[in-house]
């Protein structure tokens, strides 16, 4: 694979992985200030946009995973059989 294909998916996999544990810690500060009895107000509503952009930000890397994916199996460049231990490529 070109040099640029390699760096971007080394950025969506990172990515990824910043973003579902990033989901995972606000989520669970919101419960945390739920659980302070702090449902209303300025920290929260910062805390919950923060959470959604990291929802969304997920959502649009784990959908550009699910193309490359794709394009690699259609160009048949044997990245797909390197990453998925069903339906490999024919040689």
């Amino acid at each position: 694979s070109p040099k640029v294909q390699k760096i971007a998916a080394k950025v969506v996999h990172n990515g990824m992985y910043i973003f579902l544990g990033g989901t995972v810690l606000s989520g669970l500060l919101i419960g945390f200030l739920f659980w302070l009895g702090i449902k209303k107000g300025f920290l929260i509503d910062i805390i919950v946009t923060f959470h959604e952009l990291v929802i969304h930000l997920l959502y649009l890397f784990i959908v550009i995973h699910i193309i490359a994916a794709t394009y690699h199996r259609l160009k048949r460049d044997g990245v797909w059989s390197s990453m998925v231990p069903f339906f490999k490529e024919e040689k």
